[in-house]
């Protein structure tokens, strides 16, 4: 709500941005959009975590994107400051799964593009801390969730 730009990026600490990644934000959001976000690679997990990424977390972002319902990450999203403050930003009564919804919302007011060229480099350390299986089933069921009732899970994942 304090930013000063009329484009709001958002990042991660431990996530790598190519050098064009402002360039091609303002490219997206130059028009009609009102959001801009892209896809993922992992850094630090080698063959396995990259190979995963590749054939299921793209095509799933694709997937989505298709159907209206866009996998708006925080590590690697831009939004149009009037239109965030025209939807009121995130929803904090949400635990998690604000960006999603800040995306779903903004869908009202504008399109929101996926931009190919937006590829990132993120940690896998969320995974790592609480493994594959565990933080696969915990953003699925978060996922379905928002997309049937607009609520995201009451619980922060554990140890």
């Amino acid at each position: 709500r304090t930013a000063k730009g009329e484009i709001i990026a958002n990042t991660d600490a431990d996530t790598i941005v190519p050098e064009n990644w402002l360039e091609e934000i303002i490219k997206s959001l130059s028009g009609d959009a009102v959001g801009v976000y892209g896809t993922a690679l992992i850094y630090d997990g080698g063959f396995f975590p990259n190979m995963l990424s590749k054939i299921f977390y793209i095509p799933f972002t694709y997937l989505n994107h298709y159907i209206g319902r866009p996998n708006f990450v925080g590590y690697n999203s831009a939004v149009k400051k009037r239109a965030a403050k025209k939807i009121g930003y995130f929803n904090k009564t949400l635990k998690n799964g604000e960006d999603i919804d800040l995306a779903y919302r903004l869908l009202k007011i504008g399109p929101v593009v996926l931009n190919k060229n937006l590829v990132v480099r993120t940690s896998i350390r969320r995974i790592r801390k609480f493994g594959y299986l565990r933080f696969l089933r915990y953003n699925m069921e978060n996922y379905f969730k928002y997309y049937s009732t607009g609520k995201s899970n009451e619980y922060e994942i554990s140890h």
